[in-house]
Formats: C-alpha cells, sequence, structure tokens
C-alpha cells in the first residue's frame, strides 16, 4: 500500500481511503475503511466475503424523454406485468442496460442477444 501510495504522489495523486477483502487489522492504517458493500465498476462487492454481484432491475415500461415511465418491477410483479408477447426490442433494451465493462456477465447477456 505504501509503495502505491509514493508512486501516485508522484503523479500528483492522493489516496483516500483503502479497502481490503477478508478480515484485517484495522490498527494497522487509518486509511483502510471497513465497509460491508462497495460499487466498483458497475458491480457491487463484498469485501468480507470477497464477492461480486450485479443488481438487476426490470423495467418494461415505455420511456419518455429518455426516462422509464414506470417503476421497476419487483420479483414477485415480473410474472404478472411482462407482457404475453416481447419483441426483440424490449428484450436487448433490458439487457443492454446492464452496465459490465469487465464483461463478467457476458456469458449470461450474449445468450438474450443472440
Amino acid at each position: 500500500m505504501k509503495r502505491t501510495e509514493e508512486i501516485l504522489k508522484r503523479g500528483g495523486f492522493q489516496m483516500k481511503q483503502w479497502v481490503m477483502s477478508g478480515s484485517h487489522d484495522m490498527t494497522e492504517d487509518s486509511k483502510i475503511i471497513d465497509t460491508e458493500v462497495e460499487k466498483v465498476l458497475g458491480m457491487i462487492w463484498e469485501p468480507k466475503k470477497d464477492q461480486c454481484s450485479y443488481k438487476v432491475s426490470i423495467n418494461i415500461c415505455t420511456k419518455r424523454k429518455k426516462i422509464r415511465t414506470g417503476p421497476d418491477l419487483t420479483v414477485e410483479e415480473i410474472v404478472q406485468r411482462i407482457p404475453k408477447q416481447l419483441t426483440k426490442r424490449m428484450i436487448l433494451s433490458q439487457v443492454t442496460s446492464l452496465y459490465d465493462p469487465l464483461g463478467l456477465a457476458t456469458s449470461f447477456t450474449i445468450q438474450f442477444k443472440l
């Protein structure tokens, strides 16, 4: 950590805080924070478990001025409120709304894109 901070200082950057996975001694450095959940590159990261996940929202409502006109669907509402006829455009709209810069969800989303 100290070596990384030294390199960053040479470029004029300063680290505000660090988040480490697993359990660690908090007395080591005051820049290490203890958090349950962090957002990293569009994913949700749980440092204590060292697990990453995605938060996915489904909203089939039409858009008006690039904003959906209705609320996101809950798990219970999906079966009831999804239209009986889904179009390719509806499915692609939902799949492309997932932010995945690392491509970790590609094996799942490619099925819908095809």
